[in-house]
């Protein structure tokens, strides 16, 4: 699965919007959009503070 699936199906499971993960994250919803879309991919910082906010482990993200 791809990052931004992953992302997007985490954060409809938290049941929260697009701007309120941005908000967290202290970043614009257009960019939290771009990385649900696979258009840019967040940095491991970035992915640690998602992983925190959508409760997953982010190293799972790259095991195949």
């Amino acid at each position: 699965m791809k990052i931004g699936k992953h992302l997007r199906k985490k954060r409809n499971e938290k049941r929260l919007s697009q701007q309120e993960v941005a908000d967290y994250l202290n970043i614009s919803q257009r960019t939290y959009s771009n990385f649900e879309s696979d258009n840019t991919t967040p940095s491991i910082i970035k992915l640690v503070e998602l992983s925190k906010v959508l409760k997953f482990d982010f190293l799972k993200l790259f095991q195949n």
